[in-house]
């Protein structure tokens, strides 16, 4: 878990744009993207190169975007060559709120057919996806609510615990 911390090391803003099936969201996200753009160049100067760059992922969120491989891949490969996405490694980053109705076989396909780095969350049990206890197919995993304390009481990265089904 500590190395998949360190990946961000380095790494000044990046928003996870989380994306249902509603009509007006696809062009939403174009406007975010844009945004990130001409925020990025109303702030850049040559003492500061990129110096408020916000860099953006898509999140789909499966409990409201229609579970499809083809148009998952579709997004991400629509976006992914755009200057603000978001990256690691080259690969743009892919994230998820649920998504094991794509199961192992869509999450691949994913992968295969955007280059793509996946990182999502999965609360649901569902141990195919995990194979044997470890990432499996997936390259980290994302954990929305993990920053906010569960009560009234102070969180931080010590007191989170390790899950253990990793």
């Amino acid at each position: 878990m500590i190395h998949h911390l360190n990946v961000f090391v380095g790494v000044r803003d990046a928003v996870a744009l989380n994306i249902g099936s509603d009509y007006w969201q696809f062009e939403q996200l174009e406007s975010a993207y844009d945004a990130a753009i001409s925020l990025e160049a109303a702030t850049t100067t040559s003492r500061r190169p990129q110096a408020n760059a916000i860099k953006l992922f898509i999140s789909f969120d499966y409990t409201a975007f229609p579970c499809d491989v083809s148009r998952t891949i579709d997004m991400v490969n629509y976006f992914r060559d755009h200057p603000a996405q978001f990256k690691y490694d080259g690969k743009p980053m892919i994230s998820s709120y649920s998504g094991t109705c794509l199961g192992v076989d869509g999450w691949k396909r994913v992968r295969n057919e955007t280059g793509g780095y996946l990182m999502p969350f999965t609360y649901e049990d569902y141990q195919e996806l995990r194979e044997g206890r470890s990432w499996g197919i997936f390259d980290s995993w994302y954990c929305w609510g993990c920053a906010w304390p569960q009560g009234n009481y102070s969180k931080n990265v010590s007191s989170s615990p390790r899950p253990s089904n990793f």
